[in-house]
């Protein structure tokens, strides 16, 4: 198993430059309040942009350039092979197909005390991809082989995401807190769209408030949230499995509350529960609770 293994190297001129093996996603689609799955949110939507799956895979090889002019904005490309797991080294998985993407971060403090980040994503990919929009005279022909299954060459997405704090204590964000986030309240939201005629996911939406300390006197170090997330199934994918009877919803959408609680510094325990409304008509809203337990070497 390798999940990850990079260089990161400083640069002159505020540059930073990361080549390796790298869970891209989790890297480039950061957010103070819903990132984590270790001490945060457990459920996928709340902890990336799901429309990245179908462009970056888990831990491709890849590399990545930062620009940060000033404290306020920064700017990232990189470029990724579109295979890659944790079970590979990734040298293997070289076949002319690529994904390149573009990313601008907004940074700013309201009233000097209330820090936020602001995200836009592009991305592109040249990966070849189902095509949804199938004819339904063909449907039957390319099920069992007759007629070749479409296919689309190129694929591209576009997203943002964003998280603000409302509330820090103190009035100050770097009161006493020296590299972590400052405890307070703030809200998180995300949003992505990508074409429906070769995506599974084509619209995704997110939002949710979340904290560091706060709720429990004393306890600064924990961390809790409360989100919500709609994933949107192509109307062009629903159609093509209709025939089939394979009956969607547009949507599926998921509601999480969890709370970490610091044992040590390099202990966390979280407790979540979770409601799924899920895209298959046949099945039931499920709830479920959950626990985590974060040990860190």
């Amino acid at each position: 198993m390798l999940p990850e293994l990079y260089l990161a190297q400083a640069l002159p001129a505020n540059f930073l430059l990361m080549v390796g093996k790298v869970n891209f996603s989790g890297a480039g689609d950061t957010n103070l309040f819903a990132n984590n799955e270790r001490t945060q949110f457990s459920y996928t939507g709340l902890v990336n942009n799901p429309i990245l799956g179908a462009f970056i895979p888990y831990t491709p090889l890849g590399g990545a350039i930062a620009w940060a002019p000033n404290k306020k904005n920064n700017v990232t490309f990189l470029a990724t092979q579109t295979k890659g797991d944790a079970t590979t080294s990734g040298f293997d998985n070289f076949d002319g197909k690529y994904t390149l993407g573009g990313q601008y971060q907004f940074s700013p403090t309201i009233g000097e005390t209330l820090p936020g980040h602001y995200l836009v994503l592009v991305g592109y990919s040249h990966k070849d991809l189902i095509a949804f929009d199938i004819d339904p005279r063909q449907l039957i022909g390319q099920i069992i082989g007759v007629v070749p299954v479409a296919q689309k060459t190129n694929n591209y997405a576009f997203l943002v995401n964003f998280d603000q704090y409302l509330w820090v204590k103190g009035g100050s964000p770097a009161e006493g807190r020296k590299h972590l986030p400052p405890v307070g309240i703030g809200i998180f939201g995300r949003a992505g769209w990508a074409p429906k005629d070769r995506n599974v996911i084509d619209q995704f939406y997110s939002f949710g408030i979340g904290g560091y300390g706060m709720l429990i006197p004393g306890r600064d170090n924990d961390r809790w949230g409360l989100g919500w997330a709609g994933t949107h199934i192509s109307s062009d994918l629903r159609n093509a499995l209709g025939p089939l009877g394979r009956r969607l919803n547009s949507f599926e959408h998921a509601g999480e509350v969890f709370y970490n609680f610091q044992v040590t510094p390099a202990v966390h325990l979280t407790v979540n529960a979770q409601v799924i409304d899920s895209v298959v008509k046949a099945t039931d809203t499920a709830f479920t609770i959950g626990t985590r337990l974060q040990v860190d070497f």
